[in-house]
């Protein structure tokens, strides 16, 4: 950990600003929040785990710079990306890298307890900060413990229970009567605790109290939001062409109520709008070939499904499989050509952690 430390702390109350700032537009954003922060006469504490550039670090009393970013394994927790469409649900899993935040409010809020704060403000980098937030917050401290933003009940997964959430982009709390609960985090808490829910699942399970003051979210949605929007349509990030969208994929299906692997491979191509050629190979012998055509009124259809020759567990060796965090190649030569251009590996490689979903009522 790399920290920057003015000479004393010059008050009692101390902004914890969470930040992980890889980009132009987020480096300004947060210079922005660190401008608008100044104002309020608390400490500003600046914990990111990405490197921090020094004009934001001039805006701060303490900065903490923590390379680590402990991103949880595939096999201990990941989160499920998906969409639908048409009878199908498709999805991919993540890594979670919701421990990364909850570490950053742990050793954060640890480090203002030992410096001796009394109450910390914890917000996301991207937060619009309004008086009318900070205001309602530190009138509502004279009376609770802590202050926490409802979220709303999140579904854990499908078929799944809802379990109360706290929105982590704004939360308050006094830190004595929450340290200990603070210092349980830790990887292996984290993982066992959070079940099938989020992070804002798990905080909420440390930070509640009979003492909570709890804000619905009609009452704070509108003063409290962010700059930064984050894109949760994986397709467009990874299995995006010109011309037709793709996922390879295990096919799954729901039978009283639980999802079972069929063992079956499909490569799903969908929102298709031109004329197909497409060539599966395997150590250099094809072992697909489809061509998809406009039909007699010149019309494409829209989506097209394909059952790969060999079993979905078969893909570990044909691709490759990961290992905790890393991906182990395979030697294996195994290709998708779809009008001459071949789908990137690392791209491929996604297939291992994707399915394709006959639709349920819980999607």
């Amino acid at each position: 950990m790399i920290t920057k430390l003015s000479q004393k702390k010059k008050h009692d109350d101390c902004f914890l600003v969470a930040a992980y700032c890889d980009t132009k537009e987020k480096q300004e954003v947060l210079k922005n929040t660190l401008t608008s922060l100044k104002k309020y006469n608390k400490d500003i504490i600046l914990f990111s785990h990405y490197p921090v550039e020094e004009e934001a670090t001039d805006l701060t009393d303490y900065t903490l710079f923590d390379y680590s970013n402990p991103i949880m394994d595939f096999q201990d927790r990941s989160t499920i990306h998906w969409l639908k469409h048409k009878f199908y649900k498709l999805n991919t899993l993540y890594l979670d890298y919701g421990y990364a935040a909850v570490q950053q409010w742990k050793r954060g809020l640890t480090y203002a307890y030992e410096l001796g704060y009394h109450t910390a403000y914890v917000l996301n980098y991207d937060l619009n900060i309004t008086d009318s937030i900070v205001n309602k917050t530190e009138k509502y401290l004279d009376w609770h413990d802590n202050v926490i933003l409802d979220y709303g009940k999140v579904k854990m997964n499908d078929g799944g229970k809802y379990d109360p959430a706290l929105h982590m982009s704004w939360c308050a709390l006094k830190l004595n009567p929450f340290i200990d609960k603070i210092k349980e985090i830790n990887y292996d808490d984290y993982a066992a605790n959070v079940g099938f829910g989020v992070t804002e699942n798990y905080m909420y399970q440390k930070l509640f109290s009979e003492n909570s003051k709890i804000i619905p979210f009609k009452d704070w949605c509108e003063d409290v939001t962010t700059s930064i929007k984050m894109d949760t349509n994986f397709i467009n990030q990874y299995y995006t062409n010109d011309g037709y969208k793709w996922i390879l994929g295990q096919e799954k299906i729901w039978v009283k109520g639980e999802e079972i692997g069929t063992e079956k491979a499909i490569l799903y191509l969908f929102e298709i709008q031109d004329q197909m050629d497409i060539e599966i190979k395997l150590d250099y012998d094809t072992i697909h070939k489809t061509k998809i055509k406009k039909d007699e009124f010149n019309n494409i259809i829209d989506y097209h499904l394909i059952y790969l020759p060999f079993k979905y567990s078969k893909l570990k060796e044909y691709i490759g499989e990961y290992k905790g965090t890393k991906f182990i190649s395979s030697n294996r030569n195994f290709k998708i050509i779809i009008n001459n251009l071949e789908i990137p590996k690392e791209l491929i490689r996604l297939s291992l952690i994707s399915a394709i979903e006959v639709a349920n009522d819980n999607v």
